[in-house]
C-alpha cells in the first residue's frame, strides 16, 4: 500500500509514466495479499482530486472544468487498470471463475467486518463479548497506536504539525506537501475502515505505521532545519553547522535505545508516556506467543522432557516449535468437554496471559485460582506465562 502511495504522489509530482506504472503494479500486489488493500482506491481517488483542486475551483466555463477534470480522473483510471491487470494476471481464479473469486474476497471481509471475534477481547481494562466491539468503540485503534508507538515518533509528528502550520522547510516545497497529503489519507481512510468493523486487533492497524513513521521524519527533519537556522546568526560556534546532523542521529540512537531495551521480544514494549509495560496489562490485550518459547525451554531442562504432555494456548506453532514432549491445545469453546479431559490428563498447563484477562476458559481458570505455579515467565516487567503441574 505505501509503495503505491508514494509512487503515484511522485507521479502527481514529476508527471513521470514509470511512477504511474510502479504505483499500479504496487496497488495490485496489495489487493493479491489482503483485502485491505482495496482502501488505495479511495486514498489515490482523494489524493488526485486534491493535487488538482485549486485548479478546478479557478476553472471559468464548464470546457476548462471538465478538461482540468479529466487530468484528475484518468491517472486514477490508468493506475487503477494496471494493477487491476497484474491482479487478474496473478491469480488463477480470475482466469476461470472471476465472479466466484471476487465473491469470495468481498463476501468474507463482509463477514470479519460485522461478526467480530469468535472469543471476547480485552481492552481498557474490559472484557468484550463477541460481535461487540463496533463502531462505538471508535478510540480502539487510536489508542493502541498510542501504546505501540514511541516518544520519538509522537515528537516527530508534534514537529511535523508545526511543520505544516507555519510552512518550515521542507513544507515549503509543493513536491513534500503532496507527499504528506497522500500519508495521511493513508492513515486517515485505513484508520477508519478498520474501525467501521466489528473485527479489531491492533494488529490490523499495521499498514499506518510506516506512513506516520515517515511523517514523523519529515518533522523532525523540519525541526532540525528550524532550529539550525534560528541558531546560525547568533551564534558563531561551528556547532551550529553540525546541529541538525546531531539531531536526526539523536533521535535515531533513543529510538534504537527503545528496541534494544526489549530484544528480542520487541511485542512486550509499550510507551512510556502512556504508563509503559507496568500499565499495560490493564488496559491492552496482551501477547502473541512470546514467552512461551521459555516456558518450553524451562520445561526441556527435566530428565523426563520428550514424555511429558503439556497443554497451552498456542501449542501449535510458539510452544510445539520449542517443547520436546507432547503438545497440546487449549481452546476457549463455552462446553469444552474433549479441552477438559487433556487438561486434566496433562502434566503440565502452559496459562497465557490474555487467558487471564479474558478470563477464558472460565473453568480452567477457576480450577487453577487456588495453585500455585511451578514457574511464571516475565518480559520487560510483564508476567507473560504462568506453568502449572496438573498431574
Amino acid at each position: 500500500m505505501l509503495l503505491s502511495v508514494l509512487a503515484f504522489t511522485s507521479y502527481l509530482n514529476r508527471r513521470r509514466w514509470f511512477d504511474l506504472l510502479i504505483a499500479g503494479l504496487a496497488a495490485g500486489a496489495g489487493w493479491l495479499t489482503k483485502s485491505p488493500a482495496l482502501f488505495l482506491i479511495p486514498i489515490v481517488a482523494s489524493l488526485s482530486l486534491i493535487f488538482i483542486f485549486r485548479e478546478l475551483l479557478g476553472s471559468k466555463g464548464v470546457l476548462p472544468f471538465l478538461r482540468k477534470s479529466w487530468q484528475a480522473v484518468w491517472p486514477v483510471l490508468l493506475w487503477f487498470f494496471i494493477g487491476a491487470a497484474l491482479f487478474v494476471a496473478l491469480w488463477p481464479a480470475m482466469w476461470k471463475t472471476p465472479d466466484e473469486g471476487l465473491e469470495a474476497i468481498f463476501t468474507k471481509a463482509e463477514t470479519y467486518a460485522k461478526e467480530g471475534h469468535r472469543a471476547p477481547i480485552f481492552f481498557n481494562g474490559e472484557v468484550i463479548e463477541s460481535g461487540q466491539m463496533g463502531i462505538e468503540y471508535f478510540n480502539f485503534y487510536p489508542l493502541t497506536y498510542l501504546w505501540r508507538s514511541t516518544p520519538v515518533e509522537l515528537l516527530g509528528l508534534l514537529f511535523a504539525c508545526l511543520a505544516g502550520i507555519t510552512r518550515w522547510k521542507p513544507l515549503k516545497q509543493k513536491s513534500v506537501r503532496i507527499t504528506l497529503w497522500g500519508l495521511l489519507l493513508t492513515v486517515g481512510v485505513f484508520t477508519l475502515g478498520m474501525t467501521l468493523g466489528a473485527k479489531k486487533f491492533d494488529r490490523y492497524l499495521l499498514p499506518i505505521y510506516a506512513p506516520l513513521d515517515i511523517i514523523a521524519g519529515i518533522g523532525w527533519v523540519a525541526f532540525a532545519d528550524w532550529l539550525h537556522v534560528r541558531l546560525k546568526n547568533r551564534v558563531t560556534s561551528r556547532l551550529v553547522l553540525l546541529l541538525p546532523a546531531l539531531i536526526l542521529a539523536g533521535a535515531v540512537l533513543v529510538q534504537a535505545a527503545g528496541s534494544l531495551n526489549t530484544f528480542p521480544y520487541y511485542f512486550s514494549y509499550y510507551n512510556p508516556l502512556m504508563g509503559g509495560s507496568q500499565k499495560a496489562p490493564q488496559v491492552m490485550q496482551i501477547g502473541w506467543g512470546e514467552g512461551l518459547d521459555e516456558a518450553a525451554r524451562y520445561l526441556n531442562t527435566k530428565e523426563s522432557a520428550a514424555e511429558l504432555h503439556v497443554i497451552s494456548w498456542y501449542s501449535p506453532g510458539s510452544f510445539s516449535y520449542f517443547f520436546k514432549g507432547d503438545s497440546r491445545y487449549l481452546g476457549f469453546e463455552k462446553k469444552p468437554d474433549s479441552y477438559r479431559e487433556s487438561f486434566f490428563s496433562s502434566d503440565y498447563a502452559a496459562i497465557y496471559i490474555h487467558q487471564w484477562q479474558r478470563q477464558m476458559p472460565d473453568w480452567m481458570l477457576e480450577f487453577l485460582s487456588n495453585r500455585t505455579p511451578e514457574h511464571t515467565v516475565w518480559i520487560n516487567g510483564i508476567e507473560y506465562v504462568r506453568l502449572y503441574r496438573i498431574r
